[in-house]
């Protein structure tokens, strides 16, 4: 029978050690913290198919063993996904989030930018109007009212 994760770690060992590889890791204290790091930010799917705790285990908090049985993680679960060997969700979730947070960023500089565009093309149309229309195209405010009619008139 061919076993996936044999051929992964191999490989994984090949491209990233020089040292001989070990037998394939059943806990993650059998490699050392540097092997792990590098596990984990190399081949973040190897390292939670080798150390996650199974589902079934009874060792997950329940409302975490729901959201993963059901397939409905959230973003605040990524440190507690990592605690129990989830190394390759918690960085799906973070990398959604973290496009999420671009595409939102991207909205409002495209909201700005429209913005800013309607606001340069109202400036010129008014820079290209007469004095006539510049005068007519902007109302008296009722402080401007009450002074010209006290200068022009003597009276409110």
């Amino acid at each position: 029978m061919r076993n996936h994760n044999l051929e992964q770690f191999n490989q994984f060992w090949i491209d990233n050690f020089k040292t001989e590889v070990p037998p394939l890791p059943k806990k993650p204290n059998e490699l050392s913290i540097t092997q792990q790091e590098v596990m984990r930010s190399e081949s973040p799917q190897l390292y939670q198919n080798l150390f996650k705790t199974s589902v079934d285990s009874g060792q997950l908090p329940a409302d975490l063993e729901m959201r993963i049985r059901n397939s409905n993680l959230w973003v605040e679960d990524a440190d507690r996904l990592r605690k129990f060997g989830y190394e390759y969700e918690a960085r799906r979730i973070e990398d959604a989030k973290a496009e999420f947070d671009k595409q939102q960023m991207e909205k409002k500089i495209a909201e700005s930018r429209a913005r800013q565009e309607a606001q340069q093309k109202k400036q010129e149309e008014f820079a290209n109007k007469s004095l006539g229309e510049r005068m007519m195209s902007e109302p008296l405010s009722m402080g401007q009212i009450i002074d010209n009619r006290m200068k022009y008139h003597g009276k409110v």
